[in-house]
């Protein structure tokens, strides 16, 4: 039986690299040789925090909690998919297995990605897709004129630039992390505003003429970024709520300001299970097309053996960190 090497996560924080044996492959199944692998925040909560639903048990399974992945078919038992196809590696938590040098994936969580995209660019579709699919459901419609994004890791900077993309007169980026403010601030179109102090409300009252923003997307993962989303928004505007919850603890908002204002709040989650993946091929599109656009979201990149420091850069956000890869062979 085939070995191979994997992270294995055995306690809160506690990340080694180790052997692990490979089962065979069933049908609609592939192997797939990883290229690189992307960490996400939720990667964080789970391997420091927890998963907010309490279910993970440590140790957790070879290669979780990755789910940002990018390589090519090794071995496929897919009609789908063949040897040698590029693909991006988008598994739910129950596959997902991404920081190892090779994983096994269900066809049905495979995008097909172009060869000629780095994989440590095409890596930033996953994300991307996520992004791509929350605003279908946040705002469908026409362009509004002010939107605010709470929280300006890669997936808030990605909000930034896929609502300029898609119309949005002007839109705000908040952090508590300057490098991020500052990041944002080079976007075309983007306001960066160091978050605390009421800094980001004072901020779209006075883009919106004291109206507040017509779209509101928490991207924070914080109950403070949520009590900062409905403070910004407008009467009778959206409030998209994206990223995950703080444990599993109550939350206060405040209900007299959604009860003036009557704001739609939505959640998005569970991308990966969208018909068609739709979201994540549009990505791998935006990603392609003009993936110089896209490069500067990669800040730091590690070898496998070296996971447990990449965690712990991505978690601390220093020196500039936004999204941080690693390489997987």
């Amino acid at each position: 039986m085939t070995r191979v090497r994997a992270a294995k996560v055995r306690g809160p924080g506690l990340v080694d690299v180790e052997s692990v044996a490979l089962r065979e492959l069933e049908a609609g199944e592939v192997l797939v040789r990883m290229a690189v692998a992307g960490i996400c925040g939720s990667d964080l909560h789970r391997i420091y925090d927890g998963y907010p639903d309490g279910v993970d048990e440590f140790p957790l399974p070879p290669g979780a909690p990755g789910h940002e992945g990018v390589g090519r078919v090794a071995v496929s038992r897919s009609r789908e998919y063949s040897e040698g196809d590029s693909v991006l590696t988008v598994p739910d938590a129950r596959w997902a297995r991404c920081f190892a040098e090779y994983q096994i994936v269900p066809e049905c969580f495979l995008v097909r990605a172009r060869a000629d995209t780095l994989p440590e660019i095409a890596i930033l579709a996953q994300q991307l897709g996520t992004v791509i699919f929350a605003l279908k459901r946040f705002w469908p419609e026409a362009p509004g004129k002010l939107a605010t994004v709470i929280g300006g890791g890669p997936a808030g900077l990605l909000f930034g630039a896929m609502l300029r993309r898609r119309g949005f007169e002007s839109v705000i980026v908040s952090d508590l992390v300057e490098e991020r403010v500052a990041a944002a601030g080079r976007m075309n179109g983007v306001t960066g505003v160091r978050a605390g102090s009421g800094a980001v409300l004072e901020v779209t009252l006075e883009h919106s003429g004291g109206r507040g923003a017509d779209l509101v997307v928490e991207a924070s993962g914080r109950d403070a970024g949520r009590e900062d989303a409905v403070q910004c928004v407008a009467t009778g505007g959206r409030v998209g709520l994206f990223g995950l919850p703080q444990g599993r603890n109550a939350m206060a908002l405040r209900y007299d300001i959604l009860f003036e204002r009557r704001p739609t709040v939505l959640v998005s989650d569970d991308t990966q299970h969208e018909m068609g993946l739709w979201s994540f091929r549009e990505a791998l599109d935006v990603i392609s097309t003009a993936p110089g656009d896209w490069s500067w979201l990669v800040t730091h990149r590690f070898a496998l053996d070296e996971l447990g420091t990449a965690l712990e850069l991505a978690r601390s956000r220093r020196d500039g960190a936004l999204k941080v890869v690693v390489n997987c062979q």
